[in-house]
């Protein structure tokens, strides 16, 4: 999804909607991840680890840079 945003060849050949289903896949599957890992480690009593959690951020984070990225490059290019 990332190389999406950062290839220009690709970048020509996705729309809007690949660009957002893509992330909101991207987010979707990383939410359930995170919920199955903890129900994991729930189960034994143990604790859960914040490497998990900090990836679930950085996930989220770059799916929503990188849909603003595209749409500000897609802009971009349009006024040229």
């Amino acid at each position: 999804m990332f190389f999406i945003v950062l290839i220009p060849s690709l970048r020509r050949r996705a729309t809007r909607l690949v660009v957002l289903r893509g992330s909101i896949i991207l987010v979707i599957l990383s939410a359930q991840l995170q919920y199955y890992d903890g129900v994991i480690v729930d189960e034994p009593g143990l604790r859960g680890d914040e490497m998990s959690a900090y990836m679930f951020l950085v996930v989220l984070v770059f799916s929503v840079m990188g849909s603003i990225i595209f749409y500000a490059g897609r802009k971009h290019s349009e006024r040229s």
